[in-house]
């Protein structure tokens, strides 16, 4: 596990990135993806999903750095936002139901009284 960067440094660094420094960011991006990617993936079912929820979680900080008070740990933080967006994600994804299509040599051997249904 990585240990979380200093308060002073991490406070120096989020106040350049509340004025839109592309450095801080960068370097808070690197201290903390892995982390954050390994606590993304244990919450979905994809890859491409916990990476996508990682670039989220950052946008978020691009976006609020100030939204961080300083209570709690900035890896807790960044979970709890990870989690949230998982929790979202699963969710949405959950009523969601597989689609097939069917080609004309199907949908020929299907009666006619289904066929409304499945339009």
């Amino acid at each position: 596990m990585v240990a979380d960067l200093p308060f002073p440094l991490l406070k120096k660094l989020l106040n350049q990135v509340a004025r839109g420094d592309d450095k801080a960011i960068t370097e808070i991006y690197y201290h903390y993806a892995r982390q954050l990617y390994a606590f993304a993936r244990a919450k979905v079912k994809s890859d491409d999903v916990a990476n996508t929820l990682v670039q989220e979680v950052f946008m978020v900080v691009c976006k609020k750095p100030e939204s961080f008070n300083y209570t709690s740990k900035f890896s807790t933080w960044l979970c709890g936002i990870a989690m949230r967006k998982a929790i979202d994600f699963n969710r949405q994804s959950r009523g969601e139901l597989p689609t097939v299509a069917l080609d004309d040599g199907v949908e020929a051997m299907i009666p006619s009284y289904y066929l409304g249904a499945l339009e």
